[in-house]
């Protein structure tokens, strides 16, 4: 590709990714290169300039941006994340750059609260929209893991009895949601549920 002159160095990839493209079609793809800056994927769907790719990496990082090039068997996105998120990332890839080979994984979270299996667990979850079951898979202080048959939109606020939150990640009829800290509660407009009543999401 000649002589690197971006503002993110890459490193060549070989990482298996599940992507979500526009909230609506699961597809399998693989990494081609990463930077901190954006993402090549080998993909041999469809997908068009402009659309939101949400991207589960093996080792468990989630990246998501939007696509900005088009090329034979394959796409690129830019990345759209927090410059704190950003920083932890160029600083993962540079340790992984030092060992001179490609990537095969990509580990940039930690988690800092230990997951516990919900033994089948079935609760009412609200949206802005509508009120159903759902029946919890696991949990722990930052998130819950859900399954139901109701289609929700990523970032979509919920109450799931009496924890809000945030859909971060979808898996068939599996969600993960991200569990809002009281403070993030406080900015979050009030939203008016299937029973009428007005819930802080």
């Amino acid at each position: 590709m000649g002589k690197e002159r971006r503002a993110h160095p890459r490193i060549d990839g070989e990482i298996a990714a599940n992507i979500l493209i526009n909230n609506e079609d699961n597809a399998v793809a693989q990494v081609l290169d990463v930077s901190a800056g954006g993402i090549g994927f080998l993909f041999k769907g469809s997908i068009a300039l402009g659309d939101r790719v949400v991207a589960h990496l093996d080792g468990g990082t989630r990246l998501e941006g939007d696509v900005v090039r088009l090329f034979d068997g394959g796409f690129a996105i830019t990345l759209a994340m927090s410059e704190h998120k950003r920083q932890r990332l160029a600083e993962t890839l540079d340790r992984e750059r030092a060992r001179g080979r490609a990537l095969e994984k990509l580990t940039l979270e930690r988690r800092i609260a230990k997951r516990v299996t919900a033994m089948s667990q079935s609760v009412v979850c609200e949206t802005a929209d509508r009120r159903f079951p759902v029946r919890i898979v696991d949990m722990s202080l930052t998130g819950v893991a859900i399954e139901t048959e109701e289609k929700l939109d990523m970032d979509a606020l919920v109450v799931i009895g009496k924890m809000r939150g945030t859909v971060i990640r979808r898996e068939g009829n599996r969600y993960g949601v991200r569990l809002l800290a009281a403070e993030e509660c406080l900015d979050v407009p009030e939203m008016e549920t299937a029973d009428g009543a007005q819930r802080r999401a």
